[in-house]
């Protein structure tokens, strides 16, 4: 039976899909295509987190718990001893880690002592180059340094004793990294006595929940007890929103193709239908006749699949080079390129079942062929609407639906609102199916008024509504994608925009970070402000902080401001809110991170810091867009005592009366080391908008492809609409009917079902852009809004309109030169 069912498939099935092929590469190149987006997105955020997740095994090596500082500044290297003696413990090692900007290159600085070798991380294959150094670093092989090579950081200089290979301890981080003694590391940081973390190793047999709870009372609040996943848990955090977003566009490209598929199935079954009634009168069975076309499904899925895999493993290489520079410096970790390999299967079996899925209306039609059939010369076969019955159940299901959508948007914060998002695609979809009625009968009555060749093409409308219904949804689909991205991201952009108005306050900043970044790279050398006190032109010198917290198990961005600097946090608080603030008299939050952790305006909350427990007052919540899990400003004196960092990461300079701020800023950057930053307000303000952008550079690639994902879908639908007319449009021809009149009733039919596909598409497409909105706020805590343009309606309106065009254009013109004699033969 097998061997029959083999035989049978490789002489009727593969021979069709040969004869064929055109079809099948349109099935080939959508399903590829849609794979490849889902690879990509996938392999671009789960690079991130692994990124993360390498970093932090290879320091922590052997570790079973880690003892992490609030901040950059870490805590008392002091408390390391006191870890080192709570019952329980094997081995505690102290390290100081911290991104430094080391001769114009973005480095990572570790220090450490021999006690990192009873942990066995990837540090230890420094250890020994630098127990006889006084001044000597171990660099990685990509730091860009040689041995030999002086490097300047915090007013000391460290000389290069030796350039770890990849192969001894040198890929970690990617291989960027400054490897030092913890001492030389605490005078190059500028934190003497200070670490920014204790790896501890338990003994045999440790309970380590009583463990944690045991370090915790040692450390008091002056430090976080976690496992050594702490930062991959952040770093998930601070992607999941982007994450989820783009996953959900890349999803609608596989539901496009299944559409792709499900036309192309339904014609098939339609081209063989005499074919299969043979077969049928020969003795083949209903089930071996669905099992091939099944087969056929899973053929296209899968080989799709292997083809759109390594396209999309490509994608997501340069997709990593496409994250804005802010949330790479908030992760603290090399990106690098790391695809799981469970990725490929599941892309691999979602493509398979979308496929065979779409085929099953198909192979429902495989039942309803009779044997019959076999004794007639030629049939034509009518394409089936849903009965009302059927219609009412899917329309019931689809408003309720796109109604719970709206509500779940509501309700639901954080990535999980895009829940709401992907129910109402299913809503839309639903709603598309179940109006293929209405759908094509207002298809058939606009194409009535295009003249001679739009009665054509509303017959042929009317005689295969489910293949009209299938362009139509197909179109509508694309519509509602460019209006919903293009319109949510066009809001998101400008309230994020919005937001960041507050760095052009100040007037010329100086940083050891450039204008893109955020300054929390360690504090500035103390002669900076002296030295920029002393430049022409400068009236006052401002100093500010930036830091990234650990609150729980999220990461936070904290600005300690002062009343001379500018903020992007605190600038639309109040007058009198800015007051308290610069006062100390209490903290204010982004939206995002009292939304998310249950804060209200005048609630008393408490901190962890490494100076222990800090209770602060909530004087306001702030609209600023946070990579992170969001922002916290407070005044510059309580950052500095309560988190041990004195100092400031920037100055924000104040220009004398007539002088301009672009003129002063190469001043002061000619009296500063090549290390200093010196940018306007301006540009750091242009920057933060160039990141917003580059954030969603990827959305907007995958909206552009889904386009050319419909245009081939499209070209497909109409190709095999001239092909199953094949006959007709002969007999057509065969009567006078000229190449015109025939052009014109294929694109007579794509201009109307193109009309009504975008119409839909626009309504459909304008609820994605509002439920956008609705979700952008909740989920990164500022006020999207809902701005609908409407010359951006008005041009993806025609923009559908074109796509079908362009998709029939290619049949129309296969189908004006329709051979007579052959077309008439045809059965």
């Amino acid at each position: 039976m097998a061997g029959a069912g083999i035989s049978r498939f490789r002489l009727i099935s593969l021979r069709e899909l040969v004869t064929q092929w055109g079809r099948v590469a349109a099935c080939l190149a959508v399903v590829a295509v849609s794979a490849a987006l889902v690879v990509a997105v996938l392999a671009t955020y789960s690079s991130i987190t692994d990124s993360v997740d390498r970093l932090s095994k290879s320091i922590a090596g052997k570790a079973d718990l880690i003892v992490t500082g609030y901040t950059d500044s870490g805590f008392e290297v002091a408390a390391s001893g006191d870890i080192a003696k709570t019952p329980g413990v094997a081995a505690a090692a102290p390290v100081l880690q911290q991104q430094v900007n080391a001769e114009g290159k973005s480095l990572m600085l570790l220090g450490f002592d021999a006690s990192i070798l009873a942990l066995q991380t990837d540090l230890q294959a420094a250890v020994g180059p630098l127990l006889n150094t006084n001044n000597g670093v171990a660099v990685g092989h990509r730091a860009g340094f040689a041995v030999g090579d002086h490097i300047s950081l915090g007013g000391e200089t460290a000389t290069v004793a030796t350039v770890l290979s990849a192969d001894a301890g040198g890929q970690l981080n990617g291989g960027r990294f400054i490897a030092a003694p913890l001492g030389f590391a605490q005078k190059l940081t500028a934190q003497p006595g200070r670490v920014s973390m204790v790896l501890v190793a338990a003994r045999p047999g440790t309970d380590l929940g009583r463990l944690r709870t045991d370090l915790v009372a040692v450390v008091g609040q002056r430090a976080v007890v976690s496992g050594p996943d702490l930062r991959t848990a952040q770093a998930e955090n601070a992607v999941a929103i982007s994450r989820s977003s783009t996953l959900l566009v890349a999803t609608i490209g596989l539901v496009v193709a299944g559409f792709l598929v499900f036309n192309s199935m339904n014609m098939m079954v339609a081209q063989r239908r005499s074919r299969i009634a043979v077969m049928r009168a020969v003795g083949a069975g209903r089930r071996q006749l669905t099992a091939d076309l099944i087969l056929e499904a899973v053929l296209i899925g899968g080989i799709g699949a292997l083809i759109g895999s390594p396209i999309g493993y490509l994608a997501g290489r340069w997709a990593i080079g496409q994250v804005p520079p802010i949330l790479v410096q908030s992760l603290t970790a090399e990106l690098t390129l790391s695809v799981p390999w469970a990725i490929f299967p599941i892309v691999f079996l979602a493509c398979v079942l979308a496929c065979v899925a779409a085929a099953a209306h198909a192979a429902v039609d495989v039942y309803r062929v009779s044997p019959l059939e076999a004794l007639q010369t030629a049939t034509i076969t009518i394409s089936r609407s849903l009965s009302r019955r059927t219609a009412l159940l899917l329309g019931s299901v689809a408003i309720a639906c796109l109604a719970g959508a709206f509500v779940m948007a509501g309700l639901l914060h954080g990535p999980l609102a895009f829940a709401a998002a992907a129910i109402f695609m299913v809503g839309g979809i639903l709603f598309g199916i179940a109006s293929m009625g209405p759908t094509t009968r207002l298809a058939a009555r606009i194409a009535e008024s295009m003249g001679r060749p739009g009665l054509l093409a509303a017959a042929a409308i009317r005689r295969a509504p489910g293949r009209a219904w299938a362009a139509a949804v197909t179109t509508s689909i694309a519509v509602a994608v460019a209006i919903g991205i293009h319109g949510s991201l066009t809001d998101t952009t400008a309230a994020a925009v919005a937001a960041s108005e507050g760095l052009r306050d100040a007037e010329v900043i100086v940083a050891n970070t450039p204008s893109e970044a955020v300054p929390s790279v360690g504090p500035l050398p103390a002669d900076w402000r002296t030295r920029v006190q002393a430049v022409p032109g400068v009236a006052a010198v401002g100093e500010g902080q930036w830091a990234y917290v650990t609150v729980g198990e999220l990461r936070v961005a904290v600005e300690g401001v002062s009343p001379s600097t500018g903020s992007a946090t605190a600038h639309s608080l109040s007058p009198d809110q800015r007051r308290q603030l610069d006062r100390g008299e209490g903290i204010a939050v982004s939206r995002q991170l009292a939304e998310r952790l249950g804060y209200s305006v005048g609630a008393e909350i408490t901190l962890g810091t490494p100076t222990g427990p800090h209770p602060a007052r909530i004087i306001g919540t702030v609209d600023v867009l946070s990579l992170d899990a969001g922002t916290i400003a407070m005044s510059l004196s309580d950052m500095q005592s309560w988190f041990a960092r004195p100092g400031a990461t920037y100055l924000a300079l104040t220009p004398a009366p007539g002088i301009d701020p672009a003129s002063l800023r190469d001043t002061v950057a000619a009296a500063l080391p090549k290390s200093a930053y010196v940018f306007t307000g301006e540009q750091a303000y242009r920057d933060a908008v160039g990141n917003i952008e580059q954030a969603g550079v990827l959305t907007v690639a995958l909206q552009w492809i889904i386009a050319a994902v419909v245009v081939a879908a499209l070209t497909n639908i109409f190709t095999l609409a001239v092909l199953q007319r094949r006959r007709e449009l002969g007999v057509l021809r065969a009567i006078g009917s000229s190449r015109k009149l025939t052009t014109g009733m294929v694109l007579a039919e794509a201009a109307a079902i193109g009309l009504v596909g975008a119409a839909w598409g626009t309504v459909f497409g304008l609820g994605v852009h509002y439920l956008a909105g609705v979700i952008s706020d909740q989920a990164i805590g500022i006020t999207v809004g809902f701005r609908p343009a409407a010359v951006v309606v008005g041009y993806t309106l025609c923009g559908g309109i074109l796509a079908c065009f362009l998709g029939a254009l290619l049949p129309a013109l296969r189908a004006a030169r329709t051979n007579i004699i052959a077309a008439v033969s045809f059965e």
